[in-house]
């Protein structure tokens, strides 16, 4: 009992985060360009729209503290089973009681929930995927973060509780966020389009989906830490997964064949790294430098250059991943380039 008590709150801590080196190797100030570079590239190394937030004193010592928290257990390959028997037996998704003074709006579309929260006469609309694996459903710290954007940017937030893996795959997905998008479209506001990590991948699969139908793209799009290849298959990973406080590939991958379901794993659907980028909207994206998802960030930034995508490429200096979302000064610094993006 004092095990599965154990598991849960680990499990819940990760749902928490998740929904929370060649250039790394080569030290914080060689972030922005080689950290950018695709593996066995002679790229040149000055990009003006790669952008280093610097880590400050304060976050380096509240860093050290994380280390002590072993929150990549039920990734790992010891601890991955249990987590998976878990998911397996839960019930449904519940979206999370909040402190917000927003006013919060229900309903379901296709069985499935989709929730908003909006400030009086709303500007603009954001439509948020939540991370968390494609297993997690939202967290409470992720509907905060929505809450301070929605009222800095004077914006009504569309938060669809997609279905999850293991009951449920991505093909189950893509239509009710259709049917969802369908209604914010109606509203006839500028739409930004934000994911983070599986959220994130999410929302670049999902642009590449408005895309090819046909359908009215989002004013811009913005991708925190986007896990945009469940396959985790590029070389160096492994060295990224040192620095990481919080990811283990393995559980990652397992999770990536469930969500793919009778896909390939490297279907743009799945992975939409794979995906063709021409005309996708303005993109930011936003990594931590010790985090497994900087080399697929990497190429997915220099994918979207090549394409003509306007795309920048911004590194939070030895954070983590979706360090966006957290309260320190670099997380700060990376809601203000958002915000000023939107205006």
């Amino acid at each position: 009992m004092k095990n599965r008590t154990r598991i849960a709150a680990v499990l819940m801590l990760v749902a928490v985060i998740c929904l929370t080196i060649t250039g790394c190797q080569k030290g914080a100030e060689q972030a922005t360009a080689d950290s950018a570079a695709p593996t066995g590239s002679d790229r040149a190394t000055r990009d003006e729209a790669i952008i280093t937030i610097p880590l400050t004193d304060e976050t380096a010592k509240a860093k050290e503290k994380m280390r002590t928290l072993n929150v990549k257990e039920s990734l790992s390959e010891k601890g991955f089973p249990a987590a998976l028997d878990m998911l397996k037996n839960r019930e449904g998704q519940e979206f999370p009681q909040t402190k917000t003074k927003l006013t919060q709006g229900h309903s379901a579309i296709s069985g499935n929930d989709l929730y908003t929260l909006e400030k009086d006469k709303a500007e603009s609309i954001l439509f948020y995927l939540h991370g968390g694996a494609y297993a997690y459903g939202i967290s409470e710290k992720q509907v905060m973060f929505c809450d301070d954007m929605a009222q800095r940017l004077n914006a009504k937030v569309y938060l669809p509780l997609y279905p999850l893996t293991p009951q449920a795959t991505c093909r189950d997905t893509y239509p009710f966020l259709e049917a969802a998008y369908a209604e914010a479209l109606k509203e006839d506001k500028p739409i930004y389009l934000i994911g983070d990590s599986a959220g994130g991948g999410l929302a670049l699969g999902f642009a590449e989906y408005l895309r090819d139908n046909g359908t009215q793209l989002p004013q811009k799009l913005f991708l925190l830490s986007p896990w945009v290849d469940v396959t985790m298959s590029d070389p160096a990973i492994p060295e990224y997964e040192k620095k990481d406080l919080m990811l283990s590939s393995y559980g990652l991958i397992e999770l990536g064949k469930l969500w793919a379901g009778e896909l390939d794993t490297k279907d743009p659907s799945v992975s939409p790294l794979y995906g063709e980028m021409k005309s996708l909207p303005p993109t930011m994206i936003f990594t931590g430098t010790d985090e497994v998802m900087v080399p697929d960030n990497a190429t997915l930034y220099h994918k979207m250059r090549e394409a003509g995508v306007d795309c920048s490429l911004i590194f939070g200096e030895g954070l983590w991943h979706v360090f966006v979302q957290d309260e320190f000064p670099e997380a700060v610094s990376a809601r203000e380039m958002i915000i000023d993006a939107c205006q």
